[in-house]
């Protein structure tokens, strides 16, 4: 049984101004993709930001979860959408020519970047306020906002699919749970003298 999402747990010494980054990878069954080429998604901390240990008590653990995002990273684009039951999205203050092109991933965003958007690769761009997606968009209206993903690869929670976990190839094939992943945790510190230490890490592979 494919795994639909994912559960970090690590306990580690985090003093206050130090950050725990921990990233993953996967890969479904049925992607012929070599697993080394995948790309590495930083995972959302489920734990409060606020949560830190006691600076002066290397040994103050703190238990952190992190999961998979609800979304890809994406960056908002100028101008609104309107969308039809089609291919076609058209612009409204938009600069499409030189903002997106064929081959890039966009969300059309209703009302929440997190829980209420599309997903759709761009076939082609006509001009500043018109272009064709791969498939319909599964609603309809004005004045949604544009977003673009900027890593195109990463996997996330996807809220259409109730929020099993997604990631898309080089090619913008959807794959949807994942048979296999690895997990890397990269500690900072702004200073040489306080630094984030690490006591256990435990990974679930989980159904939603």
């Amino acid at each position: 049984m494919d795994a639909e999402d994912a559960k970090v747990f690590i306990t580690a010494y985090k003093p206050n101004g130090t950050t725990i980054q921990v990233y993953s990878k996967i890969l479904n069954f049925t992607d012929g993709s070599a697993f080394e080429d995948k790309d590495w998604t930083l995972m959302e901390q489920v734990t409060s930001s606020s949560v830190f240990s006691d600076s002066l008590n290397e040994e103050d653990y703190r238990e952190y979860e992190y999961t998979f995002s609800k979304t890809p990273p994406s960056t908002l684009l100028s101008g609104v959408a309107t969308t039809y039951s089609n291919t076609t999205v058209t612009g409204v203050d938009t600069t499409f020519t030189t903002t997106v092109a064929a081959g890039d991933l966009i969300k059309i965003v209703k009302s929440n970047t997190l829980t209420d958007y599309d997903l759709l690769p761009v076939v082609s761009v006509a001009n500043n306020t018109t272009l064709t997606v791969t498939s319909n968009t599964s609603f309809t209206g004005t004045g949604n906002n544009i977003e673009l993903v900027t890593q195109k690869n990463a996997a996330f929670k996807y809220t259409r699919n109730n929020y099993v976990v997604r990631y898309h190839d080089s090619n913008n094939a959807a794959f949807d749970t994942y048979k296999y992943m690895a997990v890397k945790i990269v500690l900072l510190s702004p200073y040489n003298y306080l630094v984030p230490a690490l006591n256990d890490v435990r990974v679930l592979a989980v159904s939603v």
